[in-house]
């Protein structure tokens, strides 16, 4: 026998080799005996009042349906619905929920863009080489760096000579900001 939950599950017939029970949207186990995340309060599994990106579904408040935020960690604890400053990107696929910034030191605040942009990029004629810098943008160099038409190269050992890793590449003013 099954033993299918005759709430949460689509027909009380189980698949043969596994044993599980085919299971509606809101209810999920081997039975169908649970609210799946982003419900509450079986077995009416009734929907929680927030977004179920960026969670981590067992600290939600079942009986309640409240969700929260950790300040220490900026890990959402129960389906927030936005990041916190300084990451971007809120998804259900991302186990931290959002992304850190990555402005290469020029910025801390920064979103994600709703679609993609591509630019052909054009160097003046002075700028066949641009230089390397350390995380903080402090420390610069161009040693290890070679203009290869039609690329730019660094040669790793030789910038790790000047420069801790990670390494990145300093665009010239007219590429730095928003385009």
């Amino acid at each position: 026998a099954c033993d299918c939950n005759v709430v949460g599950s689509l027909t009380l017939q189980c698949n043969p080799d596994t044993g599980c029970c085919f299971c509606r949207d809101q209810f999920t186990g081997e039975k169908c005996d649970q609210c799946k995340m982003g419900y509450r309060d079986f077995p009416q599994c009734t929907t929680c009042d927030c977004s179920v990106a960026g969670s981590a579904g067992q600290t939600c408040d079942a009986e309640r349906g409240l969700c929260s935020c950790s300040d220490r960690t900026g890990q959402c604890t129960c389906k927030c619905d936005r990041c916190r400053p300084g990451t971007f990107g809120l998804s259900a696929r991302n186990p931290l929920g959002c992304s850190q910034c990555y402005c290469f030191g020029l910025s801390s605040t920064c979103a994600e863009a709703t679609g993609l942009i591509r630019m052909w990029l054009t160097l003046k004629p002075e700028q066949t080489v641009l230089p390397l810098v350390d995380r903080d943008g402090r420390l610069r160099t161009t040693q290890g760096v070679s203009f290869q038409h039609p690329e730019i190269v660094a040669h790793a050992d030789l910038v790790a000579r000047e420069l801790s890793e990670p390494f990145y590449w300093r665009l010239p003013e007219q590429f730095q900001g928003s385009m």
